[in-house]
């Protein structure tokens, strides 16, 4: 779906902003095309078995299981549209464009909800339908700085369609990425709508998992600061840390 909501706008390289539209310093749209995808062309995403396994990537056997019930949705779904988008470009697209790297959210800055399938993203792809809840460079909360891209990401799994959250549990993600290790879309899900979304083909600088329900993230020259609540559940008052009640941790 194209368009855009009123938001932040954001500028780099050049370029100014908002959502999927892109223009340049004299507010003259640029052109934001569609990915289309090339047969000789292979994504390296997954492709290092020493990824397998590690608690920053998705897990293997769920991709096995979920990708095949979801590979013909679109078509089963939405056939017409399907029609149409393989009479239009060859192939049906699911929204991922090209538009030079910036740090963007699918849900708009000012949301503060954490919707499990909307995410911030410092990349050069708007990922379009697909979710990426364990992408490089992705998360519910991005810092950047010349060299590192930092993030919080709330969802360490998914069921069948969505990605997944246990308050209590196993904790948030917080990690380092490299700027340019770039979230990718691996060649068995490209096209599936719900499918496996964009992941990543190199592992994070560095990662942990942290028991606080980061709101707040600023990098500094030497550190990286993070603030929220605690990610604890009290059976006598479970919605207490959502609701403020428990308090902060810096």
């Amino acid at each position: 779906m194209e368009g855009a909501l009123s938001d932040i706008l954001v500028c780099e390289g050049g370029s100014i902003y908002l959502g999927q539209n892109r223009f340049d310093l004299s507010l003259k749209e640029q052109e934001v095309p569609y990915i289309l995808r090339d047969p000789d062309q292979k994504s390296p995403a997954m492709g290092r078995t020493d990824l397998v396994g590690k608690p920053y990537v998705q897990d293997m056997q769920q991709m096995e299981k979920d990708e095949k019930v979801q590979r013909d949705w679109q078509r089963r779904v939405w056939p017409q549209m399907v029609k149409d988008l393989e009479e239009k470009y060859g192939t049906p697209n699911l929204g991922e464009r090209r538009f030079g790297r910036h740090i963007f959210t699918t849900n708009g800055f000012l949301d503060t909800e954490w919707f499990n399938r909307s995410y911030w993203m410092y990349a050069e792809t708007w990922p379009g339908f697909h979710i990426a809840h364990r992408g490089a460079k992705t998360g519910q909360l991005l810092s950047v700085d010349r060299d590192k891209t930092y993030g919080v990401q709330a969802f360490p799994s998914r069921n069948l369609q969505s990605p997944l959250f246990t308050p209590g549990a196993q904790g948030y993600l917080l990690f380092a990425d490299r700027n340019d290790n770039e979230p990718v879309l691996p060649d068995y899900t490209r096209g599936v709508p719900k499918g496996i979304g964009f992941t990543r083909a190199d592992p994070p600088v560095w990662h942990q998992w942290v028991p606080v329900r980061i709101r707040a993230m600023v990098a500094t020259g030497s550190a990286v600061f993070v603030a929220g609540p605690p990610d604890v559940v009290d059976p006598e008052d479970p919605m207490a840390s959502f609701e403020g009640r428990l308090g902060g941790l810096l």
